[in-house]
């Protein structure tokens, strides 16, 4: 190697100056990294701990409507029942055959239903 350096002198100049630069885009791309975790982690909802039985109300969002308007849709559907988990963050509900849609839905889509604590109210 001593031997290509010396007869390429330019060739270490050019090998020092790359090094350079891989290592500022590397403390660059380090650092973008960090930002984008900070501001993601912000805004970032834990999954919601839901098991296989429980009653989970059902975000409307993803549903099409025969209605022309979202507005006179309904914003969260009625309760309905887990049936099975399918992967990590896909569950698959006791839908209703009228409704006609597919059964297995996203966790964010997805609300755990709240027991009242007061008497005689669902």
């Amino acid at each position: 190697m001593k031997e290509i350096e010396a007869q390429y002198p330019g060739a270490t100049v050019y090998m020092h100056w790359m090094k350079t630069v891989q290592e500022n885009v590397s403390t660059t791309l380090e650092q973008t990294r960090e930002a984008m975790k900070k501001y993601y982690d912000r805004r970032v909802t834990p999954q919601p701990v839901i098991e296989i039985g429980d009653l989970v109300t059902l975000d409307a969002k993803s549903i099409k409507s025969k209605l022309r308007t979202r507005k006179f849709t309904p914003g969260l559907y009625r309760t309905l029942r887990v049936l099975e988990k399918e992967g990590n963050r896909a569950l698959k509900l006791d839908i209703p055959a009228p409704w006609k849609i597919h059964p297995e839905f996203d966790v964010s889509l997805l609300k755990p239903n709240k027991v009242s604590d007061q008497p005689n109210r669902e």
